[in-house]
C-alpha cells in the first residue's frame, strides 16, 4: 500500500483521522494476504469489517482511544499487531508480512501531528 500523499508534501504534518484510515487501510490489505495464506477466502466487505473490529480491540487492549489516539498510542498498538501476525502466520511468513506494511504505517504515524499529552493511555 503506497501512501497516496504526494512527496512535496511528505514533512506535512497529518491529522490522526487521516492516519487512523490509512492504518486500517494498510491492515486490510495485510489481513487480505493473511487471509490467502490461510486459504481463506473472505469477501471485502467482510474482511474491513474485521480489521475495524480488530483494531479496535487492540487499541483497547493497549488503552488507546481509537477514534482519538495519540502518536505514541499508535505505535504501541502497531506493535501488538506485530507481535499478533507473527504468532499467527509464524516468524518466516509473519516477518514477512511485517516487513512489507511496517515501515509505509510507521512513515505515516510519525508524520502525525503531536497531541499534548495522551489522556487515553492509561498508567
Amino acid at each position: 500500500m503506497e501512501d497516496k500523499i504526494n512527496n512535496s508534501s511528505e514533512s506535512k504534518k497529518l491529522d490522526k483521522d487521516y492516519v487512523v484510515n490509512h492504518l486500517v487501510s494498510c491492515f486490510t490489505n495485510a489481513n487480505k494476504e493473511m487471509s490467502d495464506a490461510l486459504n481463506e477466502k473472505v469477501p471485502d466487505d467482510e474482511l474491513n469489517a474485521r480489521v475495524k473490529i480488530y483494531l479496535g480491540d487492540v487499541f483497547r487492549k493497549c488503552n488507546v482511544d481509537f477514534k482519538n489516539p495519540t502518536k505514541g498510542g499508535i505505535k504501541k498498538a502497531m506493535e501488538e499487531c506485530k507481535s499478533n501476525i507473527i504468532n499467527t502466520l509464524g516468524e518466516e511468513r509473519g516477518t514477512e508480512l511485517v516487513n512489507k506494511y511496517y515501515p509505509e504505517m510507521d512513515s505515516v504515524v510519525e508524520r502525525m501531528k503531536d497531541n499534548d499529552s495522551d489522556p487515553e493511555e492509561k498508567e
